[in-house]
Formats: C-alpha cells, sequence, structure tokens
C-alpha cells in the first residue's frame, strides 16, 4: 500500500505542473499574448495550442487545466497526508482519494474521445496527464480496497462534499490569479466594447479574390474572418500566430488571407515578392505552407532589399514543399502574378485599409485587442440569431 501512494504522490505532484503550464499557456491565448512554437507543439496533429484553443477546453468558464490542477493538487495532498498518517480515520481519505482519481480518469476518456473524434488534434502533455491519471486511478482502487469499509461509506457522505467544495474553491482562486496575471479580466470591458464597435460596423466587401482561403464556403458557416496583412509588418506576425491556432483549431471557421504590401509596391521591400511567392506557391496548393514558412522566418525577410534575394531565401526555407520550383519560377515572373498582387491592393483599399493587420468578421471591422476573446462573443451572438445555422465539421 505505501508503494502504491509512493506512485500517487509523484504522479499526482508531476500532474500538477503539466496542469500549471497547460493554464499559463490557456491564459496567455485568451489574452492572445502568443508567440512561436511552443515546447508543446510538435505538428499540426500533436499541438497543445489547437486543443486549448477549441470550444471544449473550459468548465464553467474556466480552463479544464485549472480543474485538473486541483484535482491533482488535493489528490497529491490527500495522498502525503496519508504517507505521513497524520489521519485520524485514513478510510474517509481513501473514499475521497479513490472519487478524485476516477473523476479524473473519466475525465481522460472524455477529452481523449472528443480529441480523437472531434478535433482530430491532441495535446502532448494532456496524453502525459492521462496516463498520469490512469497510474493514479489504478494504484488507488487496488490500495483503497484493503481500507475502506461500509462504515467510512456511509461516513464519506458528509465528508466527501467538503473535498468538492474545496476542488470548486482551487479551481476558482487559481483561476483569478491567472486571469490577474495574464489581464484577462480587464478583458471583459474591452471586449464588450469590440463587441459594440462590431454590431456598429457597416458591412464592407471587395470583389478581388483573396490570396488564401481555407473553411467552408461562406453560405456553410456563420464566421467569415478576413484578414489584411503584410509579410514584413511585424505586428501581423501575432496575428498570424493567432489564426494560425484558430484555423486548426476550429476548421469550421472560414478564414480569407488578403497580402496588402504597406508599400504597394513602390520600395525595395520584398513585401510584393513575396506576395506573388505565395501566390505561385498556391497554384500547386502549397499557398499556406509557404505563407506559414515566411511568417515564421519574417525577422531573416525584414532587412532584405534585395528581391531576387528574397526568392533564392524562399526557396532555400521551403524545400521540403516539393514544388515544382521552374514552374514556380516562372509564375514569379509572369504578368498574372503581377497583376494578382495589384488586385490585392485594389481589394485593400475597397476595404479601407490603412495598416496591417486589420481584420474583418463577416465584413464588419473587428479590433486587434483580445481577439480571441472578442471572436468567441461573436461566434455566441451569432448563435442565438440563427439557432439553425450552426458551423459545419
Amino acid at each position: 500500500m505505501k508503494k502504491n501512494l509512493y506512485i500517487i504522490c509523484i504522479c499526482s505532484f508531476i500532474a500538477v505542473g503539466f496542469h500549471l503550464y497547460l493554464s499559463s499557456r490557456s491564459y496567455s491565448l485568451s489574452a492572445d499574448r502568443v508567440g512561436e512554437s511552443t515546447i508543446c507543439h510538435i505538428n499540426s496533429s500533436l499541438n497543445c495550442d489547437n486543443v486549448l484553443a477549441s470550444q471544449y477546453s473550459e468548465l464553467a468558464n474556466i480552463p479544464l487545466s485549472n480543474w485538473g490542477f486541483a484535482t491533482h493538487l488535493l489528490i497529491a495532498l490527500l495522498s502525503l497526508t496519508l504517507l505521513i498518517s497524520w489521519a485520524e480515520k485514513p478510510a474517509l481519505l481513501w473514499v475521497s482519494l479513490s472519487s478524485l482519481s476516477l473523476i479524473s480518469a473519466l475525465a481522460s476518456l472524455v477529452m481523449m474521445g472528443i480529441s480523437a473524434f472531434v478535433l482530430h488534434v491532441f495535446c502532448p502533455f494532456c496524453i502525459i496527464l492521462y496516463l498520469l491519471s490512469f497510474i493514479i486511478v489504478v494504484c488507488t482502487l487496488f490500495s483503497a480496497k484493503l481500507s475502506i469499509s461500509i462504515v467510512s461509506l456511509k461516513e464519506a457522505r458528509l465528508f466527501l462534499p467538503s473535498i468538492f467544495l474545496v476542488l470548486i474553491l482551487i479551481s476558482f482562486i487559481s483561476h483569478l490569479i491567472f486571469a490577474n496575471t495574464y489581464n484577462v479580466q480587464s478583458a471583459k470591458k474591452t471586449v464588450k466594447l469590440n463587441m459594440m464597435d462590431w454590431k456598429s460596423s457597416p458591412v464592407k466587401s471587395t470583389e478581388e479574390q483573396a490570396l488564401l482561403t481555407t473553411g467552408p464556403p461562406k453560405e456553410k458557416t456563420i464566421i467569415t474572418i478576413t484578414e489584411f496583412a503584410d509579410f514584413l509588418c511585424s505586428y501581423c506576425r501575432n496575428s498570424y500566430y493567432l489564426l494560425k491556432i484558430l484555423k486548426s483549431a476550429q476548421p469550421q471557421v472560414r478564414i480569407e488571407y488578403f497580402s496588402f504590401p504597406l508599400d504597394e509596391c513602390k520600395s525595395t521591400k520584398a513585401s510584393c515578392t513575396l506576395t506573388k511567392a505565395v501566390y505561385c506557391a498556391e497554384k500547386q496548393n502549397k499557398g499556406w505552407s509557404m505563407h506559414d514558412i515566411i511568417f515564421d522566418n519574417q525577422k531573416r525577410f525584414i532587412p532584405l532589399k534585395d528581391k531576387q534575394k528574397a526568392l533564392s531565401l524562399v526557396k532555400e526555407l521551403s524545400q521540403d514543399l516539393s514544388l515544382q520550383w521552374d514552374q514556380w519560377s516562372k509564375c514569379i515572373k509572369s504578368p498574372a502574378a503581377l497583376e494578382f498582387t495589384k488586385k490585392q491592393i485594389k481589394a485593400g483599399k475597397d476595404m479601407n485599409i490603412t495598416g496591417t493587420p486589420s481584420l474583418f468578421v463577416n465584413g464588419k471591422r473587428i479590433s486587434n485587442r483580445y481577439f480571441t476573446k472578442t471572436l468567441s462573443a461573436i461566434r455566441h451572438h451569432l448563435e442565438k440569431q440563427n439557432p439553425k445555422k450552426q458551423y459545419i465539421e
């Protein structure tokens, strides 16, 4: 029994650490404080951010990682108490330990199912937490058989509610601490103002075709996000990470990307050249991949004044895309590529774009500040207005 308690205690404290990391990442996403690939990002199928950004990542507006943190912290404390023999009625602690470990294991099974069959993406750290939960529940139930009696089960009716009350309290307190740390609480007022501005904004449109699109057709989704960005704009890089996560986490959202070179192709900057590069890559269905490569390596492109050097760097970084490079090079030099780039600029002017990134939801301009939270509020608003028109999968 003592060996099992050591295993339970160690596993639960490890789980606490993973939950704290996931909570930290979850709140940073809510505050739009995203960066480059995290240690929990392996590829598009194994990515913590994509899971944390999904609509299944919260319970009662509190991230699931906070609930997991509270659960495993209680498990750790209960097992530690049993290890050092501080409990007057250890059977009651075993009942509580069994209940919490069962809840954790069941929650793990549910989240595994959602990741596998709904999201089609897994969180690597979550997988570790699932394994830890299963180890804990097996060790707990095996040891609890030797300690739980009928009398203790009757006494547990009064003791268990207090344990679950403490769990809720820990989850709520941790939520307040993280929300204050990442300034998420102030987002409520900002999101409310963003919603008011969005509702009152006129719908704008352009007849020009987007450089890149993803997601279902407009008529089959209630949300279409339109972005105008410059490949060399540092602020656009942050919106790139946000939309990249959104694109993977919520494929039912349509995203349209327009390239809007701020210099309008009148300087030696590489913005227009990069637009042509992505346009020609998209001719071979590799546009989004090249778009991602350029933004991931944006700092290397900003100082380049020679357009040919910019193209050489794009080609060097994109070797894994397996493009037909001769065809790609001819496309870049073609009048069609130049004409398309000019139409991208025209599309920006049609939408009265004066700076980048500029974001629109269903043709209405949306503030970049707390974009993730604002988008969620817009989604709930639209779903209430159109209860029969939900996202398609």
